[in-house]
């Protein structure tokens, strides 16, 4: 069985069992390096969106004009600009204190 496709190659494990993939399979893509766990209960193919990547790490999704920016391919922004995240302080543990991007 395939990785289900995602938008942008980052999908939960709630999503991946209702595509099918048991709990072994989930285990056996970890082992092959299919897929790598990004935190608790997500996971993303080797070719995901990196600022997705980074804004799921770090438990929460992206926001303003990066968010639009992933959604409408003609929008710009210079190099220089920060990702925009928003993060549910109130829901996670505290974040690692490793920088992600």
């Amino acid at each position: 069985m395939a990785i289900p496709s995602t938008p942008f190659g980052v999908s939960n494990t709630r999503a991946l069992a209702l595509a099918g993939i048991s709990r072994r399979r989930l285990d056996q893509l970890l082992r092959q390096n299919e897929l790598v766990r990004l935190r608790q209960g997500w996971f993303a193919t080797i070719g995901a969106n990196a600022w997705v990547v980074a804004a799921v790490k770090f438990g929460g999704h992206l926001s303003g004009l990066h968010r639009l920016k992933l959604l409408h391919k003609d929008i710009w922004l210079p190099d220089q600009a920060q990702m925009h995240l928003h993060v549910n302080t109130t829901l996670l543990p505290a974040p690692p204190h490793q920088a992600i991007w």
